[in-house]
Formats: C-alpha cells, structure tokens, sequence
C-alpha cells in the first residue's frame, strides 16, 4: 500500500497563515515558535 504524504510544501506565506489565526494568543505564540524554530534551525520557515 503506497503512503501519500497529506502535507506539501507550497509557496503559501508563513506569516499570512500565522495572521489568520483569529484568537490572539495563539497567533503570539505561533510567532515565537516560529522565532524559536528559525534561530535554532537557521532555516526560513515554509508552507
């Protein structure tokens, strides 16, 4: 049985995604993740 990845990478922007989250906290974390993730890695965030 083949296994068909359900997430793609795409050019979507990260940071319209984060803007989309509507409660207010969750879309202040998910930009500190997204910081957190960033320095560490030393990679750009994509979709």
């Amino acid at each position: 049985m083949a296994y068909e990845q359900k997430t793609k990478q795409n050019d979507r922007s990260v940071f319209e995604f984060i803007e989309e989250v509507d409660h207010p906290k969750k879309r202040e974390d998910a930009y500190r993740l997204l910081d957190i993730f960033t320095e560490t890695t030393g990679y750009e965030a994509k979709m």
